[in-house]
């Protein structure tokens, strides 16, 4: 028979391991999108429900924070701001290209304003929101070159 320390200790190592490696098997949802030096730590919404989800109800975004919504296909999505608690700059993304960016899109400020809706001017397979501000400050333009870390592509 094991003394009860032991058993204890066992059982504490046993729930350190599923702290650190995860009691499933998850895909990563984290990530990082460069754009000139710039580097966003990313969510990733790569599922229907992810990207209908999105950042709503969130409280705030870190600076160096961001969501990249994978659309599947090259589209035009329109992307709204139900929900939202702050305002955001939306980046659209062809293949590794800046094609389109959506600056300062306001978070509605009470339940019965209208709900701002944007749009990107041409196709996008990628869709990135970061705090607004951050495109202006860091100087992103249509045509800038983007890099993915720890992405799958699809």
């Amino acid at each position: 028979m094991r003394p009860p320390y032991i058993v204890a200790i066992l059982v504490l190592v046993s729930l350190l391991l599923v702290a650190m490696y995860g009691g499933n098997d998850s895909k990563e949802d984290i990530a990082n999108v460069t754009i000139r030096d710039r580097v966003f730590t990313v969510d990733i919404m790569d599922d229907d429900a992810e990207r209908a989800q999105g950042l709503s109800g969130r409280e705030t975004l870190r600076q160096d924070e961001g969501m990249l919504f994978l659309m599947g296909v090259r589209t035009q999505p329109i992307f709204w701001m139900k929900e939202m608690r702050f305002p955001l700059d939306i980046i659209w993304i062809d293949g590794e290209m800046i094609v389109d960016i959506s600056e300062n899109v306001p978070a509605p400020t009470s339940p019965i304003d209208e709900i701002a809706r944007v749009q990107p001017s041409s196709l996008a397979d990628k869709v990135l929101e970061i705090n607004a501000g951050e495109a202006s400050k860091s100087g992103f333009t249509v045509g800038d070159i983007v890099t993915f870390q720890g992405i799958t592509l699809k």
